[in-house]
């Protein structure tokens, strides 16, 4: 018999889980209209004829809990690796870029947003749209948005804290690695600066402490 009571507990237990893997976690804190709020005051602070790119955190390696960045977390609320969010000064609209649903990888995280959740991250984030990571580019940087006069982008340059990191801590890090001759790599901040100094060519990107600060 209890052998029988654990079996039916483990089973009991399994559906709960496989249930909560269907629906992704989301913030229960802050109602939507504080998240849309936040990112209308980034929007006064970077100009009316401006943009705004805040970069989520990337996905984790082995067996650790993911963890949104401070920046993009203060935004959007959103707690999914690998995505962005522009915010257009000029017509005062936010749209999320989200990667593509990946069942091989939720099979063993649990679900996770993705463009095809658009209706529901909108619903829950306040956003005007959700779309696929790779047309941020075109979206963003096309013709239109890039002839004169050519607006600012703004997006923030300090490091990301993850998890029981600190910014002091990071920055540290950082300059230990860009002073090994034998490492030198740039900082995930630093690498996603120069791709949108790329994509917009010439540069106009500003890495702006104000709109760090508001966004920490």
């Amino acid at each position: 018999m209890a052998r029988f009571t654990l079996f039916v507990t483990l089973v009991i237990a399994s559906v709960a889980l496989l249930r909560a893997q269907d629906n992704p976690p989301f913030q229960t804190d802050f109602p939507v209209e504080e998240f849309v709020a936040r990112r209308s005051q980034v929007m006064d602070a970077i100009g009316a004829g401006n943009l705004a790119i805040v970069q989520g955190a990337p996905g984790v390696d082995g067996f650790k809990v993911f963890r949104q960045s401070n920046e993009f977390y203060y935004v959007t609320g959103l707690e999914t690796p690998h995505a962005y969010l522009v915010l257009d000064g000029r017509t005062r609209r936010t749209t999320l870029y989200l990667s593509h649903r990946n069942d091989a990888l939720e099979r063993s995280t649990g679900r996770m947003w993705s463009s095809e959740d658009a209706a529901e991250v909108m619903r829950l984030t306040g956003v005007d749209a959700v779309a696929p990571v790779e047309v941020l580019s075109r979206q963003t940087f096309n013709p239109t948005m890039l002839r004169a006069p050519r607006p600012l982008v703004y997006a923030p340059f300090s490091p990301a804290e993850g998890e029981a990191q600190s910014r002091d801590e990071l920055l540290a890090y950082q300059a230990g690695v860009a002073g090994d001759p034998w490492d030198g790599r740039p900082s995930r901040e630093a690498h996603f600066l120069r791709l949108l100094r790329n994509a917009i060519r010439p540069s106009s990107v500003a890495t702006s402490r104000q709109f760090s600060t508001r966004c920490a």
